[in-house]
C-alpha cells in the first residue's frame, strides 16, 4: 500500500488518481451511489445525467490545462504571505485531532481547496475523508453542467500534492479569510468558506460557479481527458 503525507492509503478501485474512467464511482455490479432523493426514483433520467456528467468532466480538464502553471504557483505563494499562519504539512499524523484550516493543493490541475476541521475528527481524518469519499451520482454536477465545479471529493488521494495547514479554535474566520485570497481561477471550492450554519441550503445559495461554456466538446466528440504534468 502506498504511503502518501504519512498515511497508508487502502487499495481503491480505479487507483489512488482521478481519470476519466473512474470519475463516476459505482457499486461492484455497477448501481449509482446516490445521496439525494431527486435523482434515485427516476432511472430514466439516468443516462442524461451521466451524459451530463462526463460534458462537465471534460470540459473541466480542458480549464485545468487552459490555466497558466507559472500563474498557480504566484496564487500559492500569494496565499503563503497573506496567511503566514499556514505551514506546510509533511506527515498528516502530526495533525490529527487538530482543529484548524487546511489547504490541499492539487499542482496538476493548477487547484487549491481550503477546508476546516474540528478537533473531533482534525485535519488528518479530514483530509483523508476525501481521499476516500465516493461522490454520489446526484452530486457530481452543483448546478448547471457548464457552471459547475468538480467537487473536491472527485480527486483522490495522490492527485493531492502538497498541504498547507493552520491550527485554530475557530477555524470559520480563518477558512474565510484564506479563500478570500486564491485567486478565483485556481479555487477548488464549490460554496463560499466559513461556517455554513444553514446545511445544504445555505451552501446551495452560496454556490460558487465558473464558465466551462466556452471549452466546448469538438465536434468528433474529442475529449481532454488530462492536463500536463509538468
Amino acid at each position: 500500500m502506498p504511503v502518501h503525507f504519512g498515511v497508508r492509503l487502502p487499495q481503491r478501485e480505479g487507483g489512488h488518481r482521478l481519470t476519466r474512467e473512474n470519475y463516476v464511482c459505482t457499486t461492484r455490479d455497477g448501481r449509482y451511489y446516490f445521496e439525494d432523493g431527486w435523482l434515485k426514483g427516476e432511472p430514466e433520467r439516468w443516462e442524461a445525467h451521466q451524459e451530463a456528467v462526463m460534458r462537465n468532466f471534460d470540459r473541466s480538464m480542458a480549464y485545468f490545462a487552459s490555466l497558466s502553471p507559472h500563474g498557480f504557483s504566484d496564487a500559492v505563494e500569494r496565499m503563503k504571505e497573506a496567511v503566514p499562519e499556514l505551514e506546510a504539512v509533511d506527515d498528516l499524523n502530526d495533525w490529527d485531532g487538530v482543529s484548524g484550516v487546511y489547504v490541499l493543493v492539487l499542482d496538476d490541475f493548477r487547484q487549491l481547496y481550503v477546508g476546516q476541521a474540528t478537533a473531533s475528527g482534525g485535519i488528518r481524518q479530514r483530509i483523508v475523508v476525501h481521499w476516500q469519499k465516493k461522490v454520489a451520482f446526484d452530486r457530481l454536477l452543483s448546478g448547471p453542467e457548464e457552471r459547475s465545479i468538480m467537487a473536491i471529493d472527485s480527486f483522490r488521494a495522490l492527485d493531492t500534492t502538497r498541504i498547507f495547514a493552520a491550527a485554530c479554535g475557530r477555524p470559520g474566520p480563518l477558512e474565510r479569510r484564506v479563500q478570500q485570497v486564491v485567486a478565483e481561477p485556481f479555487c477548488a471550492n464549490r460554496t463560499r468558506a466559513g461556517d455554513l450554519i444553514g446545511g445544504l441550503a445555505e451552501a446551495i445559495a452560496a454556490r460558487r460557479e465558473r464558465d466551462l461554456s466556452v471549452f466546448p466538446l469538438s465536434s468528433e466528440g474529442e475529449r481532454v481527458c488530462s492536463v500536463s504534468r509538468s
